[in-house]
């Protein structure tokens, strides 16, 4: 379960970030900044945790993999279900998830995400680089979420 908290926390922390950066109201940037720090300290704690006890964890890579790829993108089981996506690279998934997520702000958002994800799952698989756990998540987004962006 800490497994599954922490790559919820990180979504999360990623949600407000986004909404932190975009936002030009002082008052709810401050409110925003102070969510990211709470959401943060959170992330650590689950981080040094699962750190401490990596020995123990026996999970099958595939259902990271699946709980990553279900939040890789802000509000993505919501869009799926709305527009009966299965999200098993048909034409349909490959049109509806470009027309939502071909956006700069989706791309950081995917990118931010997953480079936090990364810090925790490289720990318990090392074999794995980002590249490949960014590949891995990504697998069914076509050419249109594949270019780079620079993020924290």
């Amino acid at each position: 379960m800490l497994l599954f908290y922490y790559i919820g926390e990180c979504h999360l922390w990623t949600c407000f970030y986004q909404i932190y950066k975009e936002t030009s109201d002082s008052h709810t940037s401050k409110i925003f900044k102070k969510i990211l720090v709470e959401e943060a300290q959170h992330i650590n704690h689950h981080y040094k945790l699962t750190k401490k006890i990596k020995d123990k964890i026996s999970i099958d890579l595939s259902i990271i993999i699946e709980e990553c790829r279900a939040l890789r993108y802000f509000g993505l089981e919501f869009i799926k279900r709305e527009f009966k996506i299965d999200d098993v690279n048909t034409k349909k998934d490959h049109y509806f998830l470009e027309l939502v997520y071909d956006s700069q702000w989706h791309r950081e958002f995917n990118q931010i995400v997953i480079k936090k994800w990364y810090q925790l799952f490289g720990i318990l698989y090392p074999d794995i680089s980002i590249d490949e756990f960014t590949n891995i998540v990504n697998q069914n987004n076509g050419t249109w979420a594949s270019s780079t962006v620079e993020a924290v």
